[in-house]
């Protein structure tokens, strides 16, 4: 069956219903009888509407590991830099995972996006690059 002739078939149950109800039917395996009809209706109507491909994976994204500096055997911090915060921002990320997989707190992360200027502190405008002052010449 096609999706027309489901609805129709649909449409039919529904006016099976309103019969019922007109002709005030006090038997309830007729009204079951034609809600099972109904709901096997709508379970074949899904089934068509479910693509016929399968969804594509998301990539997944990679943690930012920790890297150790050779010649001191210190641990270095994990490294954000703003192209890949927005990139993991444009995959839907929220900012609780991004801390999770990079390994900082709230409070590191807040600090970088204002850093960035990403966000702005209500107290300090926005960051703006720098532009060396004109000279000014004497005339």
């Amino acid at each position: 069956m096609n999706t027309v002739e489901l609805f129709k078939h649909r449409l039919a149950l529904l006016a099976e219903i309103n019969r019922l109800t007109d002709l005030k039917c006090t038997d309830d395996s007729a009204y079951r009888a034609v809600g099972i009809k109904l709901e096997e209706n709508i379970i074949a109507i899904r089934a068509l509407r479910i693509p016929s491909e399968s969804p594509k994976p998301k990539p997944k994204v990679q943690p930012v590991k920790s890297k150790i500096n050779e010649g001191k055997g210190e641990k270095m911090t994990n490294q954000l830099t703003v192209e890949a915060y927005k990139g993991m921002k444009a995959q839907g990320l929220t900012d609780s995972a991004i801390r999770k997989q990079i390994g900082i707190d709230n409070n590191k992360l807040y600090k970088f996006k204002q850093e960035n200027g990403l966000i702005h502190a209500y107290d300090k405008p926005i960051k703006k690059e720098k532009v060396a002052p004109a000279l000014r010449e004497r005339g």
